[in-house]
């Protein structure tokens, strides 16, 4: 394991995004939330069908989208229809926007530095999907 997963920026951050996403479950049980939270995963090419999702996978590959396109470098922008259906997915944002992640991870665009020292990005998404979003049921 590495000596990082163990620092207190990411153990905050893994249960900043699992608290997320736990709140969010319970969000996507009111009312009109699901089929909302549907249509927009499908407009945005989240998934082809989203309705055969149970709504515990459906939030947590919404957390890993949102993870992923961070640590691709991608806008997150194409998210924020989200926030009003789905007001906890905003925390995950603000988690993987944190000073402590950009710090620590390699996440594109790189700062003009010779050398870079953070974890890089492939390595981060390892650790960071086994422990929020890998789902394993309970024995």
């Amino acid at each position: 394991m590495n000596t990082w997963t163990n620092s207190a920026w990411f153990v905050d951050l893994v249960s900043s995004i699992r608290e997320a996403i736990g709140d969010a479950l319970s969000e996507i049980e009111e009312g009109s939330c699901r089929p909302r939270t549907e249509m927009f995963v499908q407009r945005n090419g989240l998934h082809a069908q989203p309705q055969t999702l149970s709504d515990r996978v459906l939030v947590t590959e919404l957390g890993k989208a949102m993870t992923r396109d961070r640590l691709e470098g991608r806008d997150l922008t194409v998210y924020d229809e989200l926030y009003s259906i789905l007001p906890s997915t905003r925390r995950i944002r603000e988690s993987l926007f944190s000073s402590a992640l950009y710090q620590n991870v390699k996440i594109p665009p790189p700062p003009p530095v010779i050398t870079d020292g953070r974890i890089p990005a492939k390595d981060f998404w390892d650790e960071i999907n086994e422990q929020v979003f890998v789902i394993r049921v309970d024995e």
